[in-house]
C-alpha cells in the first residue's frame, strides 16, 4: 500500500476540485447503465478516492465487491475504492526504493487517474456482456479520459512547475 503525502493531494485537489469537465452524449449514454451508483450517473468531476492496483484486468460486482473490501483493509476503514488501475503500483515502488537511495522523494508523488471505463457492469448485462461490447466498442469513455488527464494533470504541472520554490516546502509531511 502506498499512502500519498496528504498536503500534496490536497494541494491538487483544491485547485482543481472547481474544475467543470465537458459532458457529451457518448458519456450520458455510458452512465445511464448505473442507475444505483450516484456517482456513475454525475457528470465527469474530479474526485479523490483510492485506486487498487492489480495485474490482471478484472470486471463485474463480485470482483468490484473484492476491490472494495480489499481497499478497507489495507487502509484500515480509511480508504474509499475509487477506481482500479494496473501501473501505479509499479510507479509507487520505484520511486520508494529510488527514494531509499537518495535518488528521488516518494513524498512527491501524486496519482492522476481517468476513469474511461467502468469496473461493473451495467444493470441487465453480465460481466461477459459487458467486457465483449466494451472490446468491439472500445472504452466508453477512454478519449474523453485522456482529454480530462491533460486538462486537470496540467493546472497542477503548471503551478508546481511555475512556482516550486513557493510549494517544495509547504507540502511536506511533518516527521
Amino acid at each position: 500500500m502506498y499512502q500519498l503525502n496528504a498536503s500534496l493531494v490536497d494541494f491538487a485537489f483544491g485547485l482543481t476540485a472547481h474544475v467543470v469537465l465537458p459532458d457529451d452524449a457518448n458519456l450520458q449514454q455510458a452512465r445511464a447503465g448505473y442507475p444505483t451508483y450516484p456517482n456513475a450517473l454525475r457528470p465527469p468531476f474530479v474526485l479523490k478516492g483510492d485506486n487498487l492496483a492489480a495485474d490482471t484486468f478484472w470486471i463485474g460486482d463480485l470482483l468490484n465487491s473484492w476491490a472494495e473490501n480489499w481497499v478497507d483493509y489495507w487502509t484500515v476503514g480509511q480508504g474509499s475504492f475509487a477506481m482500479a488501475d494496473f501501473e501505479d503500483a509499479g510507479i509507487g515502488q520505484a520511486l520508494q526504493f529510488l527514494s531509499q537511495v537518495k535518488r528521488a522523494d516518494h513524498n512527491r508523488l501524486l496519482v492522476l487517474r481517468g476513469g474511461s471505463d467502468y469496473t461493473v457492469q451495467p444493470q441487465g448485462e453480465t460481466p461477459a456482456q459487458f467486457l465483449a461490447t466494451q472490446q468491439s466498442n472500445g472504452l466508453s469513455g477512454f478519449q474523453e479520459a485522456l482529454d480530462y488527464l491533460y486538462q486537470i494533470g496540467s493546472i497542477v504541472v503548471r503551478e508546481l512547475s511555475t512556482k516550486w520554490e513557493t510549494h517544495d516546502q509547504s507540502h511536506r509531511p511533518s516527521d
